[in-house]
């Protein structure tokens, strides 16, 4: 039996390693993960004031006999089998799985290294818990779903809040009628607009848009569209099916799997297919035979559903 190291503490990868735990399979296993903490993306976007169901990773990684590493991934190189961190060793692997979720698009925003903006994949719920209690005007620039959904979560908790956007035709049929839900709740929208600045010293005062306008604000969410993150292979690895790669040894896990995941707006069920896929995977390393595996449809009637529920909730 092979050692796995698992990149990654998000809902896949620790479902993972329950899954192997659960099947009393004896497997050396090993995580690397940037964070002291993991917690859910879902849950910090519903209630982002709030920090619920956080895991701290080296107790829970003691208690399931897991070795914990607190590092960052810099590069793999996949044919010498190791693994380069930032601040320690170099690490041997035998079986990888990438369960490393997405990474949000980066735009051209000046004066983005200040405190107070943050990317939708990078949010430190501590930092912004802190920030949320000190700050009354937020900026958000939104591209998909996720920005449309945490302005009304924001707002609702007397924020006064801004959306910049280029447009908001993915919205469909849906666009005028979130228009006015955003206009009845106060919500300020500026449409073929973008974010060109964040403006301040340590932490941000003010936002500069383009076409010139100028917000004072202290908090800015960049809800660019995401891509996977798994940019630290030193050579290409190309997804084959579902978890399995073009190396044997090379696994992908939840999020960082999905080809499509660029054209993604709606985001419906990727909290439940990123546990359901660590699951599977677990039942693959425990010695069983893999079940097929079928991705969840994004179909009308599911953005019909939460399309309906945000509107007639508010």
């Amino acid at each position: 039996m092979k050692n796995i190291t698992v990149i990654g503490a998000g809902i896949s990868g620790l479902a993972l390693i329950k899954q192997i735990k659960a099947n009393n399979i004896d497997r050396n296993i090993t995580l690397i993960e940037v964070n002291d903490y993991s917690f859910s993306k879902k849950e910090l976007l519903i209630a982002p004031e709030k920090i619920n169901n956080k895991i701290k990773l080296s107790e829970w990684a003691e208690n399931n006999k897991v070795k914990f590493i607190k590092d960052k991934v810099e590069r793999i190189n996949i044919k010498r089998g190791k693994i380069y961190l930032k601040y320690g060793e170099t690490r041997d692997f035998e079986e990888l799985v990438a369960a490393s979720g997405l990474k949000s698009k980066k735009l051209e925003i000046k004066g983005e290294h200040r405190e107070g903006i943050f990317y939708l994949s990078e949010i430190t719920p501590f930092n912004l818990k802190n920030l949320l209690k000190i700050s009354s005007d937020v900026v958000i620039n939104v591209s998909t779903f996720l920005g449309i959904k945490l302005s009304l979560i924001l707002r609702s908790l007397g924020k006064e809040v801004r959306i910049i956007s280029s447009n908001l035709s993915f919205l469909g049929e849906y666009e005028p009628a979130v228009i006015r839900l955003l206009d009845t709740k106060g919500i300020s929208l500026y449409l073929n607009s973008s974010i060109e600045e964040a403006v301040g010293e340590g932490l941000i005062k003010a936002t500069k848009i383009s076409p010139l306008k100028v917000f004072p604000s202290q908090l800015i969410f960049i809800d660019s569209g995401f891509i996977p993150n798994r940019d630290f292979f030193e050579d290409e690895v190309s997804i084959k099916e579902t978890f399995f790669t073009d190396y044997e040894n090379i696994h992908l896990l939840g999020d960082v799997n999905k080809l499509e995941i660029e054209n993604e707006l709606f985001f419906i069920s990727n909290h439940n297919e990123a546990k359901k896929q660590g699951q599977v995977l677990g039942e693959f390393f425990s010695g069983n035979e893999i079940p097929e595996y079928i991705r969840p449809d994004t179909d009308e009637n599911n953005i019909k559903m939460i399309m309906d529920n945000i509107l007639k909730e508010g």
